[in-house]
């Protein structure tokens, strides 16, 4: 007979008895304390696992609770694995920019310098999907992931400004002022929003983290905001640093106030 043979035993509510427990009792010390005095200590550890069995029965009642609700087609999209999740988001931003350049090219391809137009999609590009990679991040990356994340966002807003106050006169384009300027701006920051609002919708949909303000979602703003900015680099020939400032880089801005209004909704399960 062994230990285990001895508290399966007291589990069982059983005294060990035999001259094979007798044997194990004088050779070990903690089974011999274990059974000493009827069995008290192994007793009172019984009882003290009663609350803690109750207390797990009760967490895992809550968390079956909570995965009976994962229903539909959200839950299934948020129970993808991370770079498949990852990969439909980098779909989702090649897709449709891919569909504007194809659609509704800027007019002004011919003249507009071929480095500036693939320095704006590359980084566009490249900070877009960073931002979404961090907030898609899973559930036990650290926290500390956002402060990558804060950055990200920094450097998503000076992108955007930056090439709004270093244009590339191209064409006609500074010829488009005056009485234009005001509907060229809405046409612009609705262009930009209706294309990039999806992405936005598809990174809360994706997500899989609580909602916390300055959190993920506020993260898939900023990629759909900056998305919003490759689509209209691809689109807008005006090369205005007031019409880009008004009409392309609040684009950013927007989405990321959606991403933050709906971190501060709440998990609509």
């Amino acid at each position: 007979m062994n230990c285990g043979d001895i508290h399966a035993l007291l589990r069982a509510g059983e005294a060990p008895q035999g001259e094979a427990a007798d044997e194990h009792l004088r050779g070990c010390e903690a089974c011999a304390e274990l059974v000493d005095d009827e069995a008290a200590l192994a007793r009172a550890l019984g009882d003290e696992d009663e609350p803690a069995t109750a207390e797990m029965d009760s967490i895992l009642t809550t968390v079956r609770e909570a995965v009976a609700l994962e229903v539909g087609p959200r839950a299934a999209m948020r129970s993808l694995s991370t770079p498949v999740r990852l990969a439909l988001s980098l779909a989702a931003l090649v897709g449709v920019a891919a569909f504007v350049a194809i659609a509704s090219p800027r007019g002004d391809l011919a003249t507009m310098p071929k480095l500036r137009l693939l320095a704006a999609m590359t980084l566009y590009t490249g900070l877009a999907f960073a931002s979404m990679q961090v907030a898609l991040r899973p559930l036990s990356k650290p926290a500390g992931a956002s402060r990558l994340g804060r950055l990200l966002v920094v450097a998503g807003l000076a992108t955007a400004v930056g090439f709004a106050l270093a244009p590339v006169a191209a064409g006609e384009s500074l010829t488009k002022t005056g009485m234009m300027f005001g509907p060229m701006v809405v046409a612009c920051f609705g262009f930009g929003s209706m294309f990039a609002l999806p992405l936005l919708v598809l990174g809360w949909a994706l997500d899989r983290g609580g909602y916390l303000v300055g959190s993920r979602l506020l993260l898939a703003g900023a990629a759909a905001g900056l998305a919003g900015n490759l689509f209209l680099e691809l689109h807008c020939d005006i090369q205005l640093p007031a019409h880009l400032l008004m009409g392309h880089t609040t684009v950013v801005v927007a989405l990321l106030g959606a991403g933050l209004g709906l971190s501060l909704i709440g998990r609509d399960r």
